[in-house]
């Protein structure tokens, strides 16, 4: 700081730039943390709806099997291994006059920025003569999930016993390649 007499006190011009100077590279540091963090809580989100979808779907499955008086693949004849992704081949669970079907599908839409993508979603329908309707068990919009697989293999016995796996991947719209595998085994109370 200058004083000349008569005249207030001033910077010069050489504290103005240090100053500015310290003052830009304290902003961009700030910047740059603060994008990172901002990033990070992004995909913490996307792995929270990766995580939520299939927990749920799985213990929904479990529950379901659990209950179920029979247990069988649709459109899969003597084996017992149904791809719940394969055109109408579906995982079938008897509970007394109704039965449920899990599988999955496709949903295509577009993305925010204009590309066509397809997701899939599990879904369950206690009415196979509607099959263009069924209820979803996942979020298949841009920001849900993709089922990148679903299978479930059928052991035959007293008691049966039903393993299903399941491929979850953050939606095919989000930057974010987020996946996640989920398998159960579940021991059905029905009579085979």
């Amino acid at each position: 700081m200058v004083k000349l007499n008569g005249m207030k006190p001033s910077f010069t011009l050489i504290e103005l730039m240090i100053s500015i100077g310290v003052l830009a590279v304290a902003l961009s540091i700030t910047a740059g943390v603060l994008l990172s963090v901002i990033k990070a809580t992004q995909k913490q989100k996307v792995i929270a709806e990766v995580e939520r979808n299939g927990s749920f779907v799985m213990s929904y499955i479990q529950e379901s099997a659990m209950k179920a008086l029979s247990i069988n693949c649709q459109n899969s004849g003597a084996s017992s291994t149904c791809s719940g992704g394969a055109s109408d081949d579906e995982l079938i669970l008897g509970q007394g006059s109704t039965s449920l079907y899990v599988g999955s599908r496709g949903n295509t839409f577009n993305c925010t920025g204009g590309a066509s993508v397809t997701n899939n979603f599990v879904y369950a329908t206690s009415d196979s003569s509607t099959p263009d309707n069924p209820e979803k068990l996942t979020n298949d919009s841009e920001n849900g999930v993709h089922i990148a697989s679903l299978a479930f293999v059928v052991s035959p016995g007293n008691p049966a016993r039903l393993t299903v796996t399941m491929d979850v991947e953050s939606s095919k719209c989000g930057g974010w390649n987020v996946s996640k595998r989920f398998q159960s085994f579940i021991t059905v109370r029905g009579i085979y």
